[in-house]
């Protein structure tokens, strides 16, 4: 069962919305300070996106081109399977085993075959698993010593018990962290979602986001979740 937000609720986004918002393009900086606050980095560390997955499309758009190898866990979401063949790449998929545990064999030898990008969905769909701490460190190292660019897919990272990584991006130039007020915040129909990264990294998929891309709808409603968490 679906339980909708109260009237309320909607009431406190379209008291934001009126004549003057709907002629003018959207402005996107009240939201990135309020974002900025809320996860407790620098709004240049972050990029807002319609969905997590245009922040994966532009992961693709910025950082691939045609034959590199991308590798991510599988199952898992699939939009990366999909941009994956959508952009020419070469899959490289790491399997779960029966009792659902990743072989790390088989991820080192995929990280040594000089991939491109490993995405890692943490919680992970459609399995539910969440990697923990050590086996988190082996990645990054990994990502380190092979050198390729590290993305965190956190979708559904507000039902896990963990806290999201995107601290991590003042410490390693090559993550970028994907979040999404899809899910917990129950905003799938408005499509907004953001990623965190260093500032060269944000700058460099600007250039494929266009200006306008979010409504003044999903900016309003995000604001008011974040202003009523």
């Amino acid at each position: 069962k679906i339980n909708p937000f109260n009237k309320s609720f909607y009431k406190k986004i379209f008291k934001k919305i009126n004549g003057h918002n709907l002629l003018m393009y959207p402005d996107q900086r009240p939201l990135y300070k309020k974002l900025s606050k809320f996860l407790k980095i620098k709004k240049e560390n972050i990029l807002l996106t319609s969905g997590s997955d245009s922040a994966i499309k532009f992961i693709f758009e910025t950082y691939t081109k045609k034959n590199d190898k991308v590798a991510y866990f599988w199952p898992t979401y699939g939009m990366i399977d999909f941009y994956t063949s959508l952009y020419g790449c070469k899959s490289k998929k790491i399997n779960y085993d029966k009792n659902l545990n990743l072989n790390l064999n088989e991820l080192v030898k995929t990280c040594k075959d000089k991939i491109k990008i490993l995405f890692v969905t943490n919680p992970n769909m459609p399995t539910g698993t969440i990697l923990e701490g050590s086996t988190l460190k082996t990645i990054i190292n990994l990502s380190k010593k092979y050198k390729f660019l590290l993305v965190f897919d956190e979708a559904y990272i507000e039902f896990s018990s963990k806290k999201s990584l995107v601290h991590l991006i003042k410490k390693h130039k090559n993550i970028i962290v994907t979040r999404t007020f899809s899910k917990a915040f129950g905003l799938a129909g408005a499509r907004i979602g953001y990623l965190v990264s260093n500032e060269k990294n944000i700058a460099n998929l600007m250039k494929v986001k266009p200006y306008a891309d979010i409504n003044i709808l999903a900016i309003k409603s995000a604001e008011v979740i974040l202003d009523n968490l």
